[in-house]
């Protein structure tokens, strides 16, 4: 078990001391905090079958995932919240479901669907809030900025969740600063990650300028199967909205760094690059996206390990790791809503970051129907086209979620 460092141990105590003289306005007492708590229940049934040429059988799983839990009210500024996580396959195992450990469902011969069953717990927390500063120890989602450095991967049935302490302070009216300290990884697949992890991060308004996002990350990983991780990760996220009377105009750059952190076995120095625009207009956006992501044999690969992955480079999940000369993803999409409806189109072109390979091209497509609040039907596809990178990959979801 890692200790959490001694300069956070000083800030929760300074935080606490905060807490404790604190004025109770307004002041509840224990039995209204319970009154007023909140249950959680949040359910997703879904299939997914993939046709992969690397395989001679295609995989088909249909899954349900059931969150339940309740979250209290607030007593002198302090919550409790707890939330467990079942995922349960329904019909047989179709598919190879890359479990770790007793997890893994052993199937041989079949693509990947990285739904592995089981129940955990999925968020167990502390919280306490007062003054703009809000204090929380103990197992919770974590997301920053656009989700591309740390994420849930909310996708999966089995979500990731992070063991550890955060806090959250303003900086002033428009910023705020964040702070975590991660002691261990929840991943999707039910593998636990022992880690020591730092994230900071400060996100400001810049007024019509847009908003800024400043982070780090750097993670020391405790496993030598996961130490080619082990990381220093800085960078800047600059995005925003500008209205105009024929529509908006939408944009994002976001630029980062990486080196090799603490044990790890191999050099990383390499680089990250983002830059989209689009443009809105009556319930339609168009963009355009250019991300690299850097690699190459002597230098290492650029990696974002505790992303929601499969939000980016394509839904068919062919670069969830950066191949060894890096990636170069260029992609056009559209957005629509109408009413209840929403769907989405888009198109990739992969290339390698170092060289000129081709990599693939991918189609995506997404249909969503929220007839009424916490309920949504939906259905997706992912075609993969490659040319010298991986295996040709089709991809289609069907499924429908419900949440109080």
């Amino acid at each position: 078990m890692r200790r959490i460092p001694g300069s956070l141990f000083v800030l929760c105590l300074l935080v606490t001391a905060i807490a404790a003289r604190a004025e109770e306005a307004p002041s509840f007492t224990l039995g209204e905090a319970l009154r007023n708590s909140r249950l959680i229940a949040d359910f997703r049934l879904r299939f997914e079958q993939v046709d992969d040429d690397a395989f001679t059988r295609p995989a088909a799983a249909t899954t349900l995932r059931s969150a339940v839990g309740f979250e209290t009210g607030e007593f002198r500024g302090w919550q409790v919240r707890l939330e467990l996580e079942d995922v349960s396959v329904v019909g047989a195992d179709e598919y190879a479901n890359g479990g770790f450990g007793s997890a893994n469902n052993g199937v041989l011969g079949r693509p990947l669907i990285g739904d592995p069953d089981g129940t955990a717990i999925h968020r167990a927390f502390v919280r306490w809030q007062g003054h703009g500063i809000t204090v929380q120890a103990g197992r919770d989602e974590l997301l920053f900025g656009d989700q591309r450095f740390v994420g849930n991967v909310g996708w999966r049935q089995h979500g990731q969740s992070f063991d550890g302490l955060s806090v959250r302070a303003p900086l002033g009216a428009q910023w705020k600063l964040s702070y975590a300290f991660l002691e261990s990884v929840q991943r999707i697949n039910r593998a636990t990650d022992e880690l020591s992890g730092h994230l900071l991060a400060l996100e400001g308004d810049l007024g019509g300028a847009g908003r800024l996002l400043l982070h780090a990350e750097r993670l020391d990983y405790e496993s030598p199967a996961r130490r080619a991780l082990s990381s220093l990760t800085w960078g800047a996220e600059w995005s925003g909205v500008e209205t105009f009377a024929a529509g908006q105009f939408l944009w994002e750059l976001e630029a980062a760094a990486q080196r090799d952190a603490a044990k790890n076995p191999r050099p990383i120095e390499a680089g990250y690059f983002f830059a989209s625009a689009g443009w809105g207009w009556r319930g339609w956006t168009a963009r355009a996206g250019w991300e690299r992501l850097e690699g190459s044999a002597r230098k290492g690969q650029f990696n974002t390990p505790l992303a929601t992955l499969h939000k980016f480079n394509g839904w068919a999940d062919r670069f969830t790791a950066t191949p060894i000369d890096g990636l170069d993803d260029r992609y056009l999409q559209l957005d629509g809503q109408r009413g209840a409806w929403s769907w989405t189109l888009a198109a990739h072109d992969f290339a390698a970051g170092t060289g000129s390979a081709s990599y693939g091209r991918e189609l995506d497509l997404q249909l969503l129907w929220r007839p009424k609040s916490g309920l949504t039907f939906g259905a997706k596809s992912a075609r993969y086209d490659a040319r010298r990178y991986g295996a040709e990959t089709t991809k289609l979801w069907v499924w429908t979620a419900f949440s109080l």
